[in-house]
């Protein structure tokens, strides 16, 4: 997943880069058409692996909270609202990837490892 969003984050940015957004709204582009059809498919790109999390979990038998498929789907939809809106933080596709990647690394391994281990 983390892959997935650093891909996302790399395309806005490298659009931003190129000015391929600008090329398209001198071509007649509606910018709402151009961020409702980027954030579909953002989201399914997102539900893809989602859906094999749900279907691989009960086949691995592995133990979680009942209802660990909300939250794969509020990550699918949410996520790419929060690329987005870190993407306007960036000029460079390469350090917009890095970034999130780290942050992503930091908030979802390092930040909960450390508080499992300071709790237990």
């Amino acid at each position: 997943m983390i892959m997935i969003s650093m891909s996302q984050i790399a395309s806005i940015v490298k659009e931003k880069e190129l000015g391929y957004k600008n090329q398209m709204r001198v071509s007649g582009l509606d910018l709402k058409a151009y961020w409702l059809s980027k954030y579909l498919s953002d989201v399914v790109f997102l539900a893809i692996p989602s859906a094999l999390i749900v279907i691989l979990i009960p086949a691995f038998k592995v133990l979680l909270m009942d209802d660990f498929w909300i939250l794969l789907v509020l990550n699918a939809f949410g996520n790419p609202v929060f690329i987005y809106f870190l993407s306007t933080f960036f000029n460079n596709a390469a350090s917009s990837r890095s970034a999130v990647m780290y942050m992503y690394l930091l908030l979802g391994i390092v930040i909960p490892l450390s508080l499992f281990i300071t709790i237990f």
